[in-house]
């Protein structure tokens, strides 16, 4: 009998993989007519319909078939420098903007930041885009994106280029606060493991302003709208433009990004 009920379980396991798989061509299929029709939907929500457990693995596959797409897409595009093709926009504030782009050179997606164009003469915000990108670069911790280049393009208009983080379901800390206070987003049963997730990313917060005090730096924009979710544990502090050096010889930054 305990034999027929293993089998049995084996059976319901082997079938539920395969309706898994089964679902996620499905979902790659139609990620794909999306994207050939100009739409890219998040791809955090359209893994949001599987278990937690298959997650991870179905955002690896999403992510495998996006970079697949985006390599087609920029085959035909103009390189900034010679490298960088510029895909679809990401965000926008009130200096800078963020698109995803193709690095050629390396064959990966990337965050390309680039300062608006109504700013790019005002000198005040150009020494602020310049300084944010060396006083980033110079901060190396895993609670801050890493910075892979800067340059300028054609007309002078400054731009640098960072790791592309995939966000999680809700993208920011702001977010994730938010909805663990909607009672129709999260049931009072999962309020507690959601609070205990939140106090771990605060805490890695924490970890990431003491390594940049220890440098010398104070972010002084720090609010949970900045505090980037990553899909797989990540917690990054973001927009570092109005950070500033306490102690002289703290970080090395250039005469063009001094404020």
């Amino acid at each position: 009998m305990n034999d027929l009920q293993t089998e049995n379980s084996d059976v319901e396991r082997k079938l539920c993989e395969l309706a898994v798989w089964r679902r996620l061509m499905e979902v790659c299929q139609e990620y794909e007519a999306a994207y050939q029709r100009g739409e890219h939907p998040p791809l955090s929500q359209l893994a949001n319909e599987f278990s937690e457990s298959d997650r991870p693995m179905v955002l690896d596959e999403l992510e495998r078939l996006h970079s697949e797409l985006s390599a087609e897409g920029a085959s035909g595009g103009t390189a900034i420098n010679g490298r960088f093709v510029v895909l679809e926009p990401l965000a926008r504030g009130g200096m800078g903007e963020v698109s995803i782009a193709r690095d050629e050179e390396l064959r990966r997606d990337v965050a390309f930041k680039e300062i608006r164009s109504s700013a790019a003469d005002d000198h005040r915000y150009r020494s602020r885009f310049l300084r944010e990108a060396e006083i980033t670069a110079q901060l190396e911790h895993p609670g801050i994106i890493p910075v892979y280049a800067r340059g300028e393009q054609e007309g002078g208009r400054p731009y640098y280029v960072m790791r592309l983080i995939r966000g999680d379901r809700t993208g920011t800390l702001h977010n994730s606060i938010r909805e663990l206070h909607d009672p129709e987003k999260t049931p009072s049963s999962e309020y507690m493991i959601g609070l205990r997730r939140l106090v771990r990313r605060l805490v890695d917060v924490c970890n990431t302003m003491a390594y940049a005090h220890s440098r010398g730096v104070i972010h002084r924009d720090l609010k949970p709208a900045n505090i980037l979710l990553g899909a797989y544990g990540e917690t990054l502090g973001v927009d570092w433009g109005l950070a500033r050096a306490i102690e002289s010889g703290a970080l090395t930054v250039s005469e063009s990004g001094s404020r």
